[in-house]
């Protein structure tokens, strides 16, 4: 008996290394410790070749916290990376276990702490007796708001400055306009411009910012707010 325990501890310890380095290898960057209202980022990595990561994988995670329980769609990041951000609102323990169509991001858990929100940080912005706004603490929040009608349509030097400039201003809120004013300054740009398209039967909105394409939904919501919509 006393000479198999050596040979069962290593087994024991081997199968230990080989979980840990499987976890390792595919979850990085995981804080144990997260302040409520902060905000919790798992990477996850695949050594699997897909000729269109952002399509072919599926990933998401469950979060059970004191109180709450999540699903969150996690996203690709480039260079065989995706990501999962997760925000906890209560305080405690909270476990996490994700679900992916790739084995290796597949049935990933694990744990972390949420503790007391840091100073500045009072969670965020909800509606507040009808009429009003506050922050998830209490906190009032004071809307006061701007316009950056044309800032899609301008070259990225302008937008980073736009950018700068409102973050040592007053305002805590801007509102951007989809399509182009008309005049000339804001046709420099002519890639950045979104237009129109029909896939299957509805109406989607496509900008171009530098090559990189983004979808807009165009619900019945906003084609009343907006008051019109190409047929």
């Amino acid at each position: 008996m006393m000479k198999t325990c050596p040979a069962i501890s290593l087994l024991s310890v081997a199968a230990f290394m080989f979980t840990s380095a499987g976890v390792a290898a595919s979850q990085t960057g995981m804080a144990s410790k997260v302040e409520r209202w902060g905000m919790q980022e798992i990477v996850l990595h695949s050594s699997r070749p897909y000729q269109n990561p952002f399509r072919e994988v599926n990933l998401s995670a469950k979060f059970i916290c004191p109180g709450e329980q999540k699903t969150v769609t996690g996203f690709y990041d480039g260079d065989s990376t995706w990501k999962i951000r997760f925000m906890p609102d209560q305080l405690g323990r909270c476990e996490f276990q994700t679900t992916s169509n790739d084995p290796e991001m597949n049935n990933q858990s694990g744990g972390f702490e949420v503790t007391a929100a840091g100073t500045g940080n009072h969670g965020p912005v909800q509606v507040a007796k009808i009429y009003h706004f506050s922050y998830s603490d209490g906190t009032p929040y004071f809307v006061l708001g701007t316009t950056s009608y044309n800032w899609l349509n301008r070259d990225e030097a302008l937008q980073r400055q736009t950018l700068d400039t409102l973050s040592h201003s007053p305002f805590t809120k801007s509102v951007s306009g989809c399509f182009p004013s008309g005049m000339p300054s804001t046709m420099k740009s002519r890639q950045s411009i979104p237009t129109w398209k029909r896939v299957r039967g509805s109406s989607i909105l496509i900008g171009s910012i530098h090559g990189s394409f983004s979808l807009w939904n165009d619900g019945l919501q906003n084609s009343r707010r907006w008051g019109s919509r190409p047929t």
